[in-house]
């Protein structure tokens, strides 16, 4: 950092890297669902990013549990979710629970354009999702986020 920067065109310069440095690193890595149609919601809905990714993240996590508990995707991911959770000190279901999120229907998105946030969500993202998940299934998600 270059000794003549204010404090706060430091901090503005830190954040920068950090975000630039997620950014490299989701790249590498490959999302999941709730980034998929977090875009997609972001995109044909208006609903703030991290707003999305909140409502998603704990009916996401039961139902890639599920469907992993049913044999349909990489088991190795259950161990991740139970390593995550032990960081958190609780099931991320509790975890998230303390917190309240805005419903899509507040930002004007309904039940008719499921479908369109469906096919926007990006092969690429439901590729890396741990589980394998039906369409039908991605629709009730978006359902219960209503």
């Amino acid at each position: 950092v270059d000794p003549l920067m204010t404090p706060e065109a430091t901090r503005r310069a830190q954040m920068a890297y950090a975000a630039c440095l997620s950014g490299i690193a989701l790249a590498h890595v490959g999302l999941g669902i709730v980034h998929a149609l977090a875009s997609s919601l972001g995109g044909l809905g208006g609903v703030p990013h991290t707003t999305a990714c909140a409502v998603l993240l704990p009916g996401a996590t039961a139902l890639n549990r599920r469907v992993l508990m049913d044999g349909r995707g990489d088991p190795r991911a259950l161990e991740r979710y139970r390593c995550a959770e032990a960081a958190l000190g609780c099931d991320l279901l509790a975890f998230c629970a303390r917190f309240s999120f805005t419903a899509f229907r507040h930002f004007g998105v309904d039940a008719a354009m499921i479908p369109s946030l469906i096919a926007g969500a990006g092969a690429g993202n439901l590729k890396s999702n741990p589980a394998d998940l039906a369409p039908e299934e991605i629709a009730r998600l978006l359902e219960s986020a209503l």
